[in-house]
């Protein structure tokens, strides 16, 4: 899929209206970076065929996640999540949905995949939040 033709390129645009507040001005910078940032990303994995490297992750994973999204998929997801999570930032998640869910684990395929770092060092915790 060509990036220029997608529906999903509008990122919007960051405009004060009079009645905007500065924290208002602040959150609609802060999601135009990361939709920016995401694009970038979804340049990178458009062509990726990480279906192999997902069955090799799949088996290391506590929960079960029966296929890889296709990147198509994955920026859907994230405009739907995106969309949903804008619609109210002051929610707070107790437990995530099995779309987040496998919308997390393909984009970690994605990115170690594509980075060509092992899925199992992406996450790095300091010694002092493990006290030791």
């Amino acid at each position: 899929m060509n990036l220029k033709h997608s529906s999903f390129t509008n990122l919007g645009s960051v405009t004060q209206a009079s009645n905007d507040s500065p924290k208002e001005l602040q959150l609609a910078k802060l999601n135009k970076a990361v939709k920016e940032r995401f694009y970038e990303f979804y340049k990178q994995i458009q062509n990726d065929k990480a279906y192999d490297y997902f069955k090799g992750l799949k088996k290391n994973l506590l929960i079960q996640v029966d296929r890889l999204l296709s990147p198509i998929e994955v920026c859907q997801k994230f405009e739907r999540l995106f969309q949903k999570a804008s619609l109210d930032v002051r929610i707070t998640k107790k437990a995530w949905s099995d779309e987040e869910v496998q919308f997390l684990i393909s984009l970690v395929t994605y990115y170690t995949h594509i980075k060509d770092e092992d899925f199992n060092f992406i996450v790095r915790i300091s010694p002092q939040k493990l006290n030791l």
